[in-house]
């Protein structure tokens, strides 16, 4: 059972270490062409402004979830350098299972916002895609942090 756990994990991760850089690309290229439309050509785009707003939201949930999995957020560990290895393994499993609280917070919530967006029929302004697309990052978002948060738990520490 253990593997296939492993090989969920692994593959969530292999899904964010592909999806993340690729958005940023894109979102590279839409505001780029959106500096050209606006400053040389003097024809600003319509929805590049839109586009770009949509995958920023897309690159700061996944990237954050990215950032988790591969332990290099940001951390104020002041108190954690104080404890003792036996004190630190705790409170790290406190985190542990505090995060996973939050991506399962996260996912449950995330879907009852994108069922109200598609229930509503709610579409973007410029480019008229459904709300309930562009919100679907939040559910995603955490079952990727439960995912990493799991692991991170059930692994046993370094000493």
């Amino acid at each position: 059972m253990e593997s296939v756990l492993q090989r969920v994990f692994s593959g969530a991760k292999k899904f964010l270490d592909i999806l993340v850089p690729s958005i940023f690309f894109v979102l590279l290229l839409v505001i780029t062409w959106q500096v050209i439309s606006r400053y040389i050509l003097n024809s600003p785009s319509t929805v590049t402004e839109e586009l770009g707003r949509l995958l920023l939201m897309w690159l700061g949930v996944l990237g954050s979830a990215l950032t988790w999995a591969e332990k290099k957020h940001i951390a104020i560990d002041i108190v954690h350098q104080q404890l003792s290895d036996t004190m630190r393994a705790r409170l790290e499993k406190l985190i542990y299972l505090c995060t996973t609280f939050f991506g399962v917070l996260l996912t449950f919530g995330g879907l009852h916002l994108v069922q109200n967006a598609f229930r509503l029929s709610q579409k973007t302004p410029a480019l008229g895609i459904s709300m309930g697309i562009v919100y679907l990052v939040v559910p995603v978002g955490g079952v990727c942090f439960s995912l990493f948060s799991l692991q991170f738990f059930l692994t046993p520490q370094e000493g």
